[in-house]
């Protein structure tokens, strides 16, 4: 079964946890590493996340540094944490 990341329904997530980690799986090596991304960007980004601006102004390498757990992520993960969580973040960031 594939499961299309960029259209999939909470029960379409729930259905393909449950193919890969089983029913009775609490906490996975997924929510490890999002809660892992989640830590590393908000350390990047502080400003979006209501502490004070970044005065550092860093480039690619930086990123890399900074961010291992998001680029070594799976692609599904990447997508989940990039376009599911953060997208709508940085969106009300900028319009505020």
């Amino acid at each position: 079964m594939w499961v299309y990341i960029d259209d999939a329904t909470a029960s379409m997530a729930k259905e393909r946890r449950t193919l890969l980690f089983g029913a009775r799986a609490r906490e996975t090596t997924e929510d490890l590493n999002e809660r892992q991304i989640r830590k590393e960007i908000r350390a990047v980004l502080p400003q979006v996340f209501g502490g004070p601006l970044n005065s550092s102004e860093g480039d690619v390498s930086d990123l890399r540094i900074s961010c291992p757990a998001l680029l070594s992520a799976t692609c599904h993960e990447q997508f989940k944490m990039l376009k599911v969580w953060l997208h709508p973040i940085l969106r009300k960031y900028v319009i505020e």
